[in-house]
C-alpha cells in the first residue's frame, strides 16, 4: 500500500513516505512496522477541487545551480544554497480536502479479513452519513486533527480530515 501512496506523491519505490507513516501511525523502522502489521485499510471522502501538474519529463538543473552546490561539507555554504534555491521542486498542486478512516491491524489480532472490512464499513457508515452530528467535520475544533476512535483487538482505527 505504501507504493500506492508514493505514486500519488509522484514518488517511486515501496519505502513509506512520511505521509504514509503518519496516516497509519507508524513510528519505527519501516521493515519492523511492516513485519508487525497484518493488514492496512482506509475508507473516506477525497475531494479534489483543482489539480495542476507539470508534464512528466526529465527535470534538469541549470548549470549555474549545479555550480552553486557546495562540493565539500560546509554548513554555511549549504545554508546559503538552501536559502537561495530552496530544498524542493514543486511539480504539482492539488486543492481540496479529505476525511478518512485508516486502519492498521497487528499480526496478533485474531480477526479475519472480512471482520476487519465490516468494522471499517460500519465505522465509515456511521462517520460519513450526512445526518450525523456526532462526527460533524465542519467544526473548527476538528479540522486538521487526527483522532484515535478505537484501539481494540490489536486494530488501530485513526481518523483524519484536512
Amino acid at each position: 500500500m505504501s507504493e500506492q501512496f508514493n505514486q500519488e506523491l509522484s514518488l517511486s519505490g515501496k519505502i513509506p513516505s512520511g505521509l504514509f507513516n503518519n496516516m497509519f501511525d507508524f513510528t519505527g523502522c519501516w521493515q519492523k512496522d511492516a513485519a508487525n502489521t497484518k493488514t492496512l485499510a482506509f475508507d473516506g471522502w477525497f475531494i479534489t477541487l483543482y489539480a495542476f501538474a507539470l508534464s512528466k519529463s526529465q527535470i534538469v538543473l541549470l548549470d549555474h545551480v549545479k555550480h552553486e552546490v557546495p562540493s565539500t561539507w560546509d554548513p554555511a555554504a549549504l545554508a546559503r544554497f538552501i536559502e537561495r534555491f530552496g530544498t524542493h521542486i514543486v511539480i504539482g498542486v492539488k486543492m481540496g480536502g479529505k476525511d478518512v478512516i485508516y486502519i492498521r491491524q497487528q499480526h496478533s489480532s485474531n480477526l479475519q479479513h472480512f471482520e476487519v472490512q465490516k468494522m471499517l464499513k460500519d465505522l465509515a457508515d456511521m462517520r460519513f452519513q450526512e445526518t450525523s452530528r456526532e462526527y460533524d467535520m465542519s467544526s473548527k475544533e476538528t479540522y486538521g486533527k487526527v483522532k484515535v476512535f478505537i484501539s481494540l483487538l490489536d486494530i488501530l482505527f485513526l481518523c483524519s480530515n484536512y
